[in-house]
């Protein structure tokens, strides 16, 4: 019976002779210092310091919060905050920090080995392993307190996986999921969440794992056999979309995702969102032409703005014609003659009368 392959150790990274400098205040000034972020890098199974230069600088990774958004999938690098800006003496033992790391590096091993498949083959949060990142981000931010009466115990979330909750609240599936292409199902996993958040009753949040996943997987169970494809993503859309125009009405948009349907059917692949694939067509079209009437406009700006000492030259000669009086000089034929219309030829024939008539 073959055994399944061990997984590759975790590589533990200390502070740095740099990193220890850094971490200290300058000039006492812990405004700018003080900060730790201890680093987790899933796919290279690595954990590492990293000692922010700037107050603006808030590391790799994406930060291990509470919010719903960071139930929704599980981040490739993940960091948890350190902050010993009032702990000067914690701050200055470069070998108490590189210990807190060596101590954690079990459990984000088994974090990461509790990891499940997500969409797309990245990992994602079990229940397990996100209570892990949650009981890791206690122990991190507490170090400084450790021993202290401000070292309070952990309290676990309430985590349930996306089959437990729907099961347990089967009106919350809809049946227009199967339709939807990935980006409007991730908007739906997301607000799915904050209404699951709210089942746990008054005293405790209900946070849910694996909805991304669970939707996908509802969006494919009933395919007989085809496989659902974002229409964006199928390479045939590209012959159906040239269809679509900057003035297709609604029902051509329509008849473009459905001959777009039919062709990708023939291919055993079930196309979600086409609609909306053509209308964003569509709506980069229009984009397209009102870039190119900006250009436009600002070309002739632009010429316009160059022409206007030369206009200014031609208003001038035509005044100094009109000011011979002749008969034959027509506001018809000297517009002709200076690329003018008759009407602005009759406006500066009036302003030449009107400074005469002043100057009386």
């Amino acid at each position: 019976m073959a055994t399944a392959p061990t997984a590759p150790p975790l590589t533990v990274q200390h502070l740095t002779d740099q990193d220890a400098r850094n971490l200290l205040p300058d000039n006492g000034d812990w405004s700018r210092n003080g900060i730790m972020y201890v680093v987790v890098d899933v796919a290279g199974r690595t954990v590492y310091p990293y000692v922010p230069q700037t107050h603006d600088d808030h590391g790799p990774g994406q930060h291990i919060s509470f919010g719903e958004d960071s139930y929704l999938y599980a981040p490739p690098v993940m960091r948890f905050v350190l902050n010993v800006s009032h702990h000067p003496q914690l701050a200055a033992d470069t070998t108490a920090l590189n210990g807190l790391l060596d101590e954690v590096a079990s459990a984000v091993a088994e974090m990461i080995e509790g990891m499940v498949q997500g969409p797309g083959g990245v990992p994602d949060w079990s229940v397990r392993s996100r209570q892990i990142a949650e009981e890791l981000d206690h122990r991190i931010n507490r170090r400084p307190y450790r021993g202290t009466e401000h070292d309070f115990p952990h309290k676990p979330s309430m985590v349930i996986d996306a089959e437990e909750l729907f099961a347990t609240y089967p009106q919350l599936v809809k049946a227009e999921w199967a339709e939807m292409d990935t980006e409007e199902l991730d908007r739906q996993a997301k607000h799915t969440l904050l209404t699951a958040e709210r089942l746990g009753g008054e005293d405790q949040r209900l946070h849910v794992v694996g909805v991304r996943a669970w939707m996908y997987g509802y969006r494919d169970q009933n395919d007989t056999g085809r496989r659902a494809m974002d229409a964006a993503a199928w390479p045939g859309i590209v012959a159906h979309r040239v269809t679509v125009r900057d003035d297709s009405t609604f029902a051509e948009l329509e008849r473009a995702a459905q001959a777009a349907t039919a062709a990708a059917d023939t291919e055993g692949v079930r196309l979600v969102g086409a609609v909306k694939f053509m209308r964003n067509v569509r709506e980069q079209c229009r984009i397209d032409v009102r870039a190119q009437l900006k250009g436009e406009g600002e070309r002739i700006a632009e010429l316009e703005a160059q022409l206007k000492p030369a206009k200014v030259r031609r208003r001038a000669l035509v005044a100094r014609v009109l000011s011979w009086g002749l008969e034959s000089d027509t506001d018809t034929t000297l517009g002709r003659e200076a690329a003018m219309s008759h009407t602005a030829v009759g406006g500066i024939r009036t302003s030449l009368n009107a400074d005469n008539d002043d100057n009386e």
